[in-house]
């Protein structure tokens, strides 16, 4: 860190919630890494820690503040905030996603190409691509949301498993409702 750097990093304060949480976080700390791309000393790393918490809301430094070096601290906001890609989510938002009010359409296409490579895995055989189309579907049209989060958050899924986690569910709701 030069003695006369100033600090151009944004406050962090994405919500663990956020869709973006992670990308947020991937873009932050690439700016934070810029700051200290000088060879670390001791003296240095107690202030890369000092300078992390002063650089992070106050929700997002609780979620950090037992780790007492910068990269575990580092390795705990990545572990929070950057989570697989779920292919089965991924392809639902594609499906969902709508242009925004007043979003340039170049934007809106360069967002649903972002989606669909977030949604691409393997390459899928025709009877494989019928099955996530039939999944996708499903997720998209069931009526419970509790069981569309479920089956969003699952990474590896197929039709018939989802079909399954539905009908049981459905089941234990109704013999809930007989008791």
């Amino acid at each position: 860190m030069a003695g006369n750097k100033t600090l151009a990093v944004a406050i962090f304060c994405a919500d663990l919630q956020a869709l973006d949480g992670g990308l947020q976080l991937k873009h932050w700390f690439r700016m934070l890494e810029h700051h200290f791309a000088e060879p670390e000393t001791e003296p240095m790393a107690a202030a890369k820690l000092a300078t992390l918490h002063s650089e992070i809301d106050y929700k997002v430094y609780n979620s950090i503040a037992q780790f007492v070096t910068y990269d575990l601290s580092i390795a705990e906001l990545k572990r929070l905030y950057i989570k697989e890609k779920s292919p089965v989510y991924a392809r639902y938002l594609l499906l969902t996603r709508r242009q925004q009010p007043n979003e340039p359409m170049d934007h809106y296409a360069q967002e649903l190409r972002q989606l669909l490579l977030d949604s691409t895995r393997e390459p899928r055989t025709p009877a494989q691509s019928q099955d996530d189309l039939l999944l996708d579907a499903y997720i998209a049209g069931v009526s419970s949301q509790e069981l569309r989060l479920k089956l969003l958050e699952k990474t590896d899924l197929t039709f018939a498993m989802a079909l399954e986690q539905g009908k049981s569910i459905h089941q234990s709701a109704v013999a809930i409702e007989h008791l």
